[in-house]
């Protein structure tokens, strides 16, 4: 993992993200229970509030509640598939898709003042495309504090 400092909008915390190359192939793996993963997509108010004003559903529609209080929210699976994802893995919301979306593979912990990324192994799509830079975390961090407040 590559260590670096950064006063970008972050506190100048560290941050901590693993040296990948990754491009969405766009498997809908992510999106979707596996033989090996039972996808469980948990949604901030911010995201529900977004897709049910863009969407026009009810929240109950898409989503049940969850007992998390950065995630009060996770999104119904229909055939054991995400809500929005269509036969074809398109995300139906995608410009308006949720922060745990936005992150994947990647996965973020705070640690103290600490920022430090994971990334799921099972993603299909890494190892592909350009390595993922710091400038890349930084903007999920700022994404996720947009989100959660400062978490």
């Amino acid at each position: 993992m590559q260590t670096s400092r950064s006063n970008l909008s972050i506190k100048k915390q560290n941050v901590s993200f693993p040296d990948v190359k990754f491009k969405c192939i766009r498997c809908g793996n992510c999106c979707r229970n596996t033989d090996r993963v039972e996808r469980r997509i948990v949604l901030t108010k911010k995201d529900v509030e977004t897709i049910h004003s863009a969407t026009r559903l009810r929240i109950e529609d898409f989503a049940d509640r969850n007992n998390n209080e950065n995630y009060p929210y996770a999104m119904k699976l229909v055939s054991e598939k995400c809500f929005f994802l269509d036969a074809n893995n398109t995300c139906l919301v995608y410009s308006y898709r949720p922060l745990v979306c936005r992150f994947y593979p990647f996965l973020l912990r705070k640690i103290g003042t600490k920022y430090v990324f994971d990334v799921d192994p099972s993603c299909p799509g890494l190892g592909n495309g350009e390595n993922i830079d710091e400038k890349y975390f930084i903007k999920l961090i700022r994404e996720a504090e947009k989100h959660l407040g400062s978490f």
